[in-house]
């Protein structure tokens, strides 16, 4: 999980209850077919209805918040790349949308906090991955994390041995001749490097 997302996480679980209840939702946008939208879909407005006839409802537009921005990610106008959404509205004026690369359960939580419990398996599925570029005199190491690309880190040859050593991260060492490039990409301890293609 990347850091701004996990600062922002903090910072929510740090509210106190506010002075209207929190609506927290999650909806799996992981979809490979338009029968799995149209579910997500349909779980969106049957809960929206729920919360809007309940004795202690959420204030309407915390709800109308929620549906809106919904319907944007149902629809693939906003976060099409992302794999799990979180919503959050109410308290004092909270308003927020993290996308994830991780697939979230869908939920329709509220309560007088943010419900940040499904993050924790998400944090756990998004696994952190570095990209190493090999041409024999440098290396480019690109950290992917669960929102994509970071920051690229380039290594001169003297720097290399060590860096491509790396035991801690399952990688092997790789031999190029000068001009070529290498690519690997390293997952986890317990991942074997995938090999990319030569550029």
């Amino acid at each position: 999980m990347a850091a701004d997302v996990q600062a922002r996480l903090a910072e929510l679980a740090k509210l106190p209850p506010g002075s209207r209840p929190v609506v927290s939702v999650y909806l799996n946008t992981r979809w490979t077919d338009e029968n799995q939208r149209e579910r997500v879909r349909i779980f969106l407005k049957n809960h929206l209805r729920e919360a809007r006839a309940a004795v202690e409802r959420p204030a309407d537009e915390d709800l109308d918040w929620i549906e809106a921005q919904g319907q944007r990610i149902i629809a693939q106008d906003a976060f099409p790349d992302a794999s799990g959404v979180a919503l959050f509205a109410g308290g004092d004026g909270l308003r927020d949308v993290l996308p994830l690369r991780a697939a979230f359960e869908d939920a329709f939580v509220v309560s007088s906090t943010p419900f940040l419990r499904p993050f924790v398996p998400s944090a756990e599925e998004a696994v952190s991955a570095l990209v190493v570029f090999v041409d024999g005199v440098s290396a480019r190491l690109v950290a992917l994390t669960s929102t994509g690309p970071g920051d690229e880190v380039t290594l001169e040859h003297d720097q290399l041995t060590a860096i491509l050593t790396l035991p801690q991260a399952g990688a092997r060492a790789l031999s190029s001749a000068p001009g070529q490039v290498e690519s690997v990409a390293v997952q986890g301890a317990a991942d074997a490097p995938q090999r990319v293609p030569r550029r």
